[in-house]
């Protein structure tokens, strides 16, 4: 009966935890792509949003640990519940804690994984150069940059395009 009265709420709370972030990582598309678009890897956002997991854990184990000391405490105190003996600082309840800490990370994994998904760049690209006009093709690019980097960028550019040309 111990075991099968611990199973039941921690499986609540990876269902909440897992619904949590993975509503997050949806309502968060604009935002990843924005992460994406500043230079940051897909492995890297997703490792954020387990982070963010983390955190809400720690938060939420540390916090119900003091809630819990404290309702405990004013409990005993009145002597509400006569003949109950609480010890927090037992094994179970550090037990308890590490096992919500564990559901908190392993159910925050599929929802980054989902997360590094969306940020994956894709197989194919839908954008093709543009069809030249005579000798001259003009190509908007997807990013700025400053006018001492124009040379380079344009060597780049340059040994890129040769190596997509058509011979015979």
């Amino acid at each position: 009966q111990g075991f099968g009265s611990v199973i039941v709420p921690l499986l609540i709370g990876a269902a909440i935890i897992f619904n949590t972030v993975l509503s997050s990582v949806y309502e968060r598309q604009r935002e990843i792509g924005t992460m994406m678009a500043v230079g940051l890897a897909p492995l890297h956002i997703g490792a954020l949003f387990v982070s963010e997991a983390a955190a809400y854990g720690t938060i939420g184990v540390v916090g119900g640990f003091v809630l819990g000391q404290g309702l405990g405490s004013f409990v005993a105190r009145f002597d509400l519940i006569p003949g109950i003996n609480l010890n927090f600082s037992s094994a179970a309840a550090v037990w308890t804690q590490v096992a919500m800490m564990a559901v908190v990370l392993l159910s925050s994994l599929w929802p980054a994984w989902k997360a590094t998904r969306i940020a994956a760049p894709g197989s194919e690209s839908t954008w093709k150069l543009p069809m030249p006009e005579g000798d001259e093709m003009v190509v908007l690019l997807p990013f700025t940059f400053h006018g001492r980097d124009a040379a380079p960028l344009l060597a780049y550019l340059r040994e890129w395009l040769a190596s997509h040309t058509e011979s015979s």
